[in-house]
Parts: structure tokens; sequence; C-alpha cells
């Protein structure tokens, strides 16, 4: 043999900060992936009800601009805000402008009795995963509420971290 002595092999083991290491890095990395695309859902969530609302308020303005003022309604009222709102009727508004009001459609909650929803009108069923009732005051400003327990809010206007 000469002088140089062979060293054995190291064990796996004997790395065990390194890998660690490289497990808690990768965690992070992983983490902060989950929390970007998460982030950009709700934004595009958001976004959706932001459209899908500005579409209602387009299509209720000119119900009441054919209609002398009078908002399109049933006999039921909504608290939002502690504010008291009319349940929008969207049948009315489906008969003037059906193609645009798609996305607004996915939204309108199911209620259990009548004058709780906008399906009240009778003119459609409404779609069981759906969260939000939109209601209108006597100016034609349009307001929702999310229903359930998947909302952030309820009896709060806005968006709630759910759509549709």
């Amino acid at each position: 043999m000469s002088d140089e002595q062979i060293k054995p092999a190291k064990k796996w083991y004997q790395y065990w900060l390194l890998y660690l290491l490289i497990l808690v890095v990768l965690l992070m990395i992983v983490g902060l992936w989950v929390m970007t695309i998460g982030g950009h859902l709700d934004t595009t969530q958001e976004s959706a009800y932001g459209t899908a609302k500005a579409e209602l308020q387009n299509a209720v303005n000119n119900y009441q601009n054919k209609n002398n003022g009078a908002p399109p309604t049933i006999n039921g009222t909504v608290t939002i805000n502690g504010s008291t709102y009319k349940i929008i009727n969207i049948c009315p508004l489906l008969t003037q402008n059906e193609d645009s009001l798609q996305t607004i459609i996915e939204s309108l909650w199911c209620g259990n009795g009548s004058n709780d929803d906008n399906w009240d009108g009778g003119c459609a069923e409404c779609k069981a995963y759906s969260s939000y009732i939109w209601a209108v005051d006597d100016e034609g400003n349009i307001y929702s509420t999310c229903v359930g327990e998947h909302c952030r809010s309820s009896g709060t206007n806005g968006f709630q971290g759910r759509w549709p």
C-alpha cells in the first residue's frame, strides 16, 4: 500500500443535513407556487364577477329605459350591508338580453321558497352550484350577496371569494 490511505466511502446517512436542507427548499418553492396559483384564481373569479355585474347593470338600465324607470323585480327583498333591496327578476331581462347575460345566469342562487331568489319569476331552472342573489335599489343600482357556506361573507355586497 502506498502512503495514501484509502478512506472509507461515506454512507448516505452522513449527508442527512444536506438532504434536510434540500427538502426544506423544495417545500418552500412548492408553497410559493401554490400561493401564487391560488391568488390568480381568486383574481380571475373576481374579474368574472365584475364582468357579470356590469352586464346585469346594463340589462337593468335598458329595462328601466323601456319601462318608465321601473326596475325588474319580484315581490321579495334581501338585506345587504344593513339595507333592504328588491330582488331582481331575471325573467324579463332574459327576453331582451339573453346572450349577454349567460355569465350572470350561472351565478343566480336557488332559493328554497317563493320571492327569495332571482328565478322566482318562473322563466327557467336555477343551477344548484350558484351563489349570488342580485338586487336593485330604486335608482337602478345593483347589489349582490353571496349565499352559502363557501362564501367569505353573507349579507355583504360584492365579490365574496366564490364564482359563480
